[in-house]
């Protein structure tokens, strides 16, 4: 109405333009006068306040951590992405804002202990039934995951257990439901082992590669620590690499550890002790391998070539060039293969072992894995099985229907079998490979440590020894001179005494060369470890492992000293060490670590962090092989599209959760429900949360589209 009235102007312009003209000095003045900078002081009455040099902005600690990007239905949070308005204002404003209460929410929930939080609380009161449907959808998550089967079997089970008259609710029966269950209980176990990897001194890595179901190179990973004498190997993670080269392995190995158990290069600098490998050049190299990557973070990390590996290279160098070992390996492979590919053979032998009254011994595979017992049991398939496998392979030959390959092979076979010289040999290699697999075992066994396998390998090479002195081995003796066996007359020369000298003479040969850094260098003073190394009496030998001990200190004096191990103590405690065992143990092999350090950690505690040391480091790296075993079964052809976060998820639930009678699925459940807050139904509408910020309802979350959710 102003414009009506001559000579008069409106007032509200005028303060407009007035405002208008404060803010636009305002902003010149902030551009181009005023220089504003972070101020450190701000960090004092905003804790979660922190400022990035490279960036040039300051962040929210609590919003990072919580994934408070503000983009979920909400005003988009610059102090997740970075703010560069450096005034205090702006730091109130964000600490007033619903991002920031949401952040402190998910904080003081992750904090909480698993159903400590007054959400958790809430909800179990209010809705117990819910809670028990929850209960079996979780066991039958764990099942899955335990017998390696696909998430979309969940659906089914749930349909199964409603039929029977359990109650498993209406929600939450989906294969991406099972996909989310299945997390959680990962993430427990994997809490539990972060845990144990915070309390430990001392860690090792083991870590192994090979190519999955969707022909990409994946690398395993497990970690081994010893804490108060009790040794323990747990799994990390798998993670496919682009490339099986030096650099992105040892990316793919820190990274692992960053991301599963929040393990960066500081605490690795600090607690990384060891290698265990397969002793691909890749791995071991000495100038650009994966150890001397690790090296460049801890210097002390010592890369130990896996022991039963070593066995194995030991015994195929040994047995290269003896003729009658290759035959008889041959035979083993060609027998089994002649009974695998045939359902009739098969048949046909089984029958063949119940008329004659044996049990049935069908032949398995000598080759095909590189560890010595599944020769040992193919030897002796064949040999408790030896007059069904002659009367069946005459059969053969007899028998019209039968096709001439098939009567060729049996016929040669046969020929190789009622060889004199074969069977005996076969005797006697069945006592070098139960001798040689008791090293193999001992090398597989978790809790083994290199100062065990060391152990074994002496006996083994004292064993040989005694074989050469001998006129046979025991088995050998027991067949005697006859020329027959098991009443069949059998031809040939059979003097194998030639090839018995041999193969003993080139297996002690190829042993102690395998094996030659277990009697020097470092790996030598770790058989302080094993008690079958200490003398009988503490008077026998008194400064026994002094000279061990001392090179010990000297090789890992940096991550010792960082374990607070004051070095220069552990010399007189373990002469105070040595003492005490021999007076609580009449027998020096009775005694076990896990009972001497939990009683002697607090009087000895330096020499005690010493024996840890030695119990990490690896002795094999068995683990890694079960692992891709247990891989195969997990991410199957079907299942070949499966991402790594999914597949260590099922490989946790797999190896380290117990048994299904013993799973308890409380803790996943609170867990999950700590992870923020659920509906648990129409009947429970809403909780509300320590932070007060608006209930949301579970949104399990979507697998990718490169993901298979079978």
């Amino acid at each position: 109405m102003w414009r009506f009235v001559a000579g008069v102007s409106n007032p509200g312009s005028e303060s407009k333009k007035a405002g208008k003209r404060d803010h636009g000095k305002q902003k010149e003045y902030e551009q181009s006068k005023r220089s504003r900078a972070y101020r450190k002081e701000w960090e004092i009455a905003y804790p979660w306040l922190k400022f990035e040099e490279e960036s040039g902005a300051m962040y929210c600690q609590l919003c990072i951590d919580g994934k408070v990007s503000g983009s979920i239905g909400r005003k988009e949070n610059s102090f997740f992405h970075g703010s560069s308005t450096f005034k205090l204002e702006t730091i109130k404003a964000h600490h007033c804002s619903e991002n920031h209460r949401v952040a402190v929410g998910r904080d003081r929930a992750k904090k909480a202990a698993p159903g400590a939080s007054p959400a958790e609380k809430m909800l179990k009161g209010m809705h117990q039934a819910k809670l028990k449907q929850l209960q079996l959808l979780f066991r039958n998550a764990h099942a899955i995951a335990k017998h390696c089967r696909p998430y979309t079997d969940f659906g089914w089970i749930a349909d199964l257990d409603s039929a029977k008259g359990l109650d498993v609710g209406a929600s939450y029966r989906s294969d991406k439901a099972a996909h989310v269950f299945v997390h959680y209980i990962a993430e427990v176990e994997r809490l539990k082992v972060l845990e144990s990897v915070r309390r430990a001194k001392f860690f090792s890595l083991i870590s192994d590669g090979s190519t999955d179901s969707s022909i990409t190179e994946a690398e395993i990973m497990y970690l081994r620590y010893s804490i108060d004498g009790m040794t323990q190997t747990k799994f990390v993670c798998v993670r496919n690499v682009p490339k099986a080269d030096a650099a992105t392995i040892t990316k793919a190995l820190t990274e692992g550890l960053q991301e599963r158990l929040e393990v960066d290069d500081a605490i690795l600098r600090k607690k990384l002790v060891g290698l265990g490998t397969d002793g691909a050049a890749v791995m071991i190299g000495r100038n650009n391998g994966v150890a001397a990557r690790l090296r460049e973070i801890c210097p002390v990390v010592q890369a130990v070539h896996c022991t039963a590996h070593r066995l194995e290279l030991a015994f195929k160098d040994a047995l290269k060039n003896v003729a009658l070992f290759t035959t008889l390996n041959s035979l083993l492979l060609n027998i089994y293969l002649f009974y695998r590919n045939s359902p009739k053979n098969r048949s046909g032998l089984k029958l063949a072992a119940e008329a004659l009254d044996q049990p049935v011994a069908v032949p398995t595979r000598s080759g095909g894995t590189r560890w010595l017992p599944h020769l040992l049991r193919a030897l002796n398939q064949v040999l408790k099985g030896y007059k069904a496998l002659i009367t069946h392979l005459r059969q053969v030959q007899a028998e019209t229907g039968m096709s001439i390959d098939a009567k060729a092979k049996a016929r040669q076979y046969l020929r190789q079998l009622l060889r004199l010289d074969l069977v005996r040999f076969a005797y006697f290699m069945t006592d070098i490979v139960t001798v040689l697999s008791t090293v193999s075992l001992t090398a597989q066994a978790p809790t083994s440590n290199i100062a065990d396998v060391a152990a074994s390998v002496e006996a083994a090479r004292a064993t040989l020894a005694d074989y050469s002195n001998r006129e046979g081995t025991p088995r050998l003796n027991q067949l005697g001179e006859a020329a027959s066996f098991e009443g069949e007359d059998l031809t040939g020369a059979g003097d194998i005494r030639p090839a018995m000298a041999n193969t003993l003479t080139q297996l002690t040969r190829s042993l102690e060369g395998r094996f030659e850094d277990m009697e020097t260098g470092v790996l030598s003073s770790f058989k302080l470890a094993s008690f079958k190394f200490w003398p009988m009496q503490v008077d026998e030998h008194k400064d026994f492992g002094d000279n061990s001990v001392q090179h010990l200190l000297t090789t890992f004096r940096t991550v010792l000293e960082e374990a607070g191990v004051d070095a220069s103590a552990v010399p007189v405690e373990w002469d105070l060490l040595k003492h005490r065992i021999y007076q609580r143990y009449n027998h020096i092999s009775e005694a076990k670590w896990a009972e001497v350090i939990p009683t002697l950690k607090e009087e000895l505690p330096n020499v005690c962090a010493l024996v840890d040391l030695m119990l990490a480091i690896p002795a094999s790296s068995a683990d890694a092989e079960r692992g891709f075993s247990q891989l195969k079964l997990v991410k199957s052809v079907h299942r070949s599209r499966l991402l790594d976060n999914s597949v260590t998820d099922l490989m946790v639930g797999s190896l380290q959760t117990p048994d299904i009678g013993e799973f308890d699925p409380e803790p996943a459940i609170d867990l999950w429900l700590a992870d923020t807050t659920r509906r648990l139904g129409p009947d429970v509408e809403e909780v509300v949360s320590d932070s007060e910020e608006e209930p949301e309802p579970l949104v399990v979350e979507e697998l990718s589209d490169t993901e298979e959710t079978s």
